[in-house]
């Protein structure tokens, strides 16, 4: 191997090295949304509230979505935990190695009977 080998063999390796990283950057929110997402439903379950279909719809699409980038980008779930400490304004600590629990195993809710969805309003709902 030559030289311009060795140095277009290096920018690949760097090119690659900064695409996972921008990957990484942009799971970062979203299993910060699916652990919230996540813990509203456990709580509401636990604690006997109703679940409407529009929270584990959401949930689901999170989930989903996080399965997507992370298998897209051949992202390792272990480096994905260790990135969280650089994204700590992203959610609760622990937020990444919670939310990839829940994209590999994504647990089934059901809606409470006759549940519905909230009315709809102008605020932003954050997914």
């Amino acid at each position: 191997m030559n030289v311009t080998e060795q140095s277009r063999k290096r920018a690949d390796e760097g090119d690659q090295e900064v695409g996972k990283k921008r990957a990484t950057a942009e799971l970062m929110p979203v299993l910060a949304g699916l652990d919230k997402s996540a813990t509203h439903l456990e709580t509401a379950e636990a604690t006997g509230r109703k679940i409407g279909p529009g929270d584990i719809a959401t949930y689901q699409l999170q989930a989903d979505h996080a399965r997507h980038l992370l298998t897209s980008n051949a992202l390792d779930p272990r480096e994905v935990k260790t990135a969280e400490r650089e994204h700590r304004g992203d959610g609760e600590r622990g937020f990444a190695e919670r939310g990839l629990d829940h994209t590999i195993r994504v647990r089934h809710f059901e809606p409470a009977p006759g549940a519905e969805d909230q009315p709809h309003s102008d605020e932003e709902i954050e997914l």
